[in-house]
């Protein structure tokens, strides 16, 4: 598993723990331009600064986007079984 899967599993995790699974997935119908043009926004921003404040924020979009396409295909009981994402 690369670092790249590593990260993408820990800030699966991040959003499934903090309830923001929702949020996360309705991101870009609420804010247009996506996560790219919207990259400043404060939630967004405590979640890079959380995982890795070090990342550029074209960086973090990218990664943005991957999550957002495996939360979208995450079952609905699975965050009961949150262990198993990492």
């Amino acid at each position: 598993m690369s670092n790249s899967d590593i990260f993408v599993d820990i800030m699966i995790n991040e959003i499934i723990k903090s309830n923001q699974k929702d949020w996360f997935l309705s991101f870009k119908n609420k804010y247009e331009g996506g996560f790219i043009n919207n990259i400043d926004n404060p939630k967004l921003q405590a979640l890079k600064q959380f995982l890795n404040k070090n990342l550029s924020n074209n960086v973090f979009a990218l990664y943005c986007y991957i999550v957002e396409y495996k939360l979208s295909s995450i079952p609905i009981n699975y965050a009961k079984n949150i262990d198993s994402i990492v």
